[in-house]
């Protein structure tokens, strides 16, 4: 997912990095900044910074307040952020070229649609077989449905990776059986 936003980024298109979780959108952006490590169009729009972040992620609590922004630069960056952000003082406004979804399993449908709302098109990234979102009262199958990857999988807009970084041969081999 870092090699493909490091193309958008090299093509000069302004991407969004999104997630239900702070930590997904983190784990992306630390791993396009471990590729271009002095970009200066990488950055983090949220109410807090992240100590964690590596120093080639810029992070500010609204968007205006970038330094390549403030310079007048609006082409080519890479901006992480929660739905919630779009429709905030924080990033309400600003539209991207590529939206990434990153751990679209958790992601309900009404927040995907935030984030869409912002982009001309659309990368869908995670797993429908993992964590879905959290809900209340409903089913694990039921729950599976109210998330855009549940709603998506399966239906020809999907291919199925079959190598992971996360986990060792014996330990993919389990839940993958």
């Amino acid at each position: 997912l870092a090699w493909v936003i490091v193309d958008l980024l090299e093509r000069g298109e302004r991407v969004l990095v999104t997630s239900f979780t702070h930590r997904a959108i983190n784990n992306v952006l630390a791993a396009v900044a471990a590729r271009i490590p002095t970009t200066r169009r990488l950055a983090k729009v949220a109410a807090f910074s992240d100590p964690l972040l590596p120093a080639a992620v810029e992070q500010r609590e609204k968007y205006r307040d970038l330094s390549f922004v403030k310079e007048g630069f609006r082409d080519g960056c890479v901006i992480g952020a929660t739905p919630f952000a779009l429709r905030s003082s924080r990033l309400g406004g600003v539209d991207f070229d590529t939206v990434v979804i990153d751990e679209a399993s958790q992601v309900t449908l009404p927040l995907a649609v935030m984030a869409m709302l912002a982009g001309k098109r659309y990368i869908f990234a995670g797993d429908h077989r993992q964590l879905p979102p959290v809900t209340i009262s409903r089913s694990p199958r039921e729950a599976v449905a109210l998330s855009v990857f549940g709603r998506l999988a399966g239906r020809g807009y999907d291919t199925m990776l079959h190598v992971t970084h996360r986990l060792n041969d014996a330990l993919c081999r389990w839940p993958s059986d």
